[in-house]
Formats: C-alpha cells, sequence, structure tokens
C-alpha cells in the first residue's frame, strides 16, 4: 500500500472526517502536497496562537499537518521552508498538539 492510499483509510476511519479529495484539493490550492514512494503529506501554513491553529491569515508561524503517512523525517526535509512550530491532531480527535519545528528536525537528525 502506498503512503497516500494508507493516509486516505486512515482519513475515512476518523469521526466527521472530510472527504480525502476536498482535503486534497484544499491543500493544493492553499497548502502543500508532498508524496513519494515513501512519505505523503498534506499541510498548510498556519498561525498558532498555543491553542488552535488559524487559517488564512498574514501572519504564520506554523505548518498544520492535515494528514501524513510514511518517513516524517523526508516530511520535514520537503516542507518549502520552515516555520516556529508544527501543529497536528491525532486520528482527527479534537485536541492539537504543537512541536517546535527545528526540534522535530534535529530529533530526526536533520541539520539545517
Amino acid at each position: 500500500m502506498k503512503p497516500w492510499e494508507r493516509a486516505k483509510q486512515w482519513l475515512e476511519r476518523w469521526p466527521d472526517a472530510v472527504p480525502f479529495e476536498n482535503l486534497l484539493g484544499s491543500c493544493l490550492r492553499y497548502g502543500v502536497v508532498y508524496s513519494s514512494d515513501t512519505s505523503f503529506c498534506l499541510a498548510q501554513q498556519c498561525y498558532w496562537d498555543g491553542h488552535k491553529p488559524f487559517f488564512l491569515t498574514d501572519r504564520h508561524n506554523g505548518w498544520f499537518v492535515h494528514l501524513a503517512s510514511g518517513d516524517l523525517g523526508d516530511i520535514l526535509l520537503k516542507a518549502p521552508h520552515a516555520l516556529e512550530y508544527l501543529v497536528f491532531q491525532r486520528h482527527g480527535l479534537d485536541k492539537y498538539h504543537a512541536r517546535k519545528f527545528n526540534k522535530m528536525k534535529e530529533k530526526y537528525g536533520i541539520i539545517s
């Protein structure tokens, strides 16, 4: 199974998930889509206020990862540029998580 197929399968199991094609289209228009034989990621720039992300603002300090599968190190390398935070939800649940982008790169041995 390719990483994008695995990610789509996960998304379909989440409560109240938007259809994969809608999320893909949104990220093609407003964000970043990365797909390879080892990794898949749908992400969008956001403003992280410490509690939740805000999209389509004129200030961006984070990458919100809508959906990802595969090698996170590979995904981090493909980010168009570093922002302060990497923001995500697990399994489509309401709780947001944020990590310092550069700390995640260090964790995966990526030196900027």
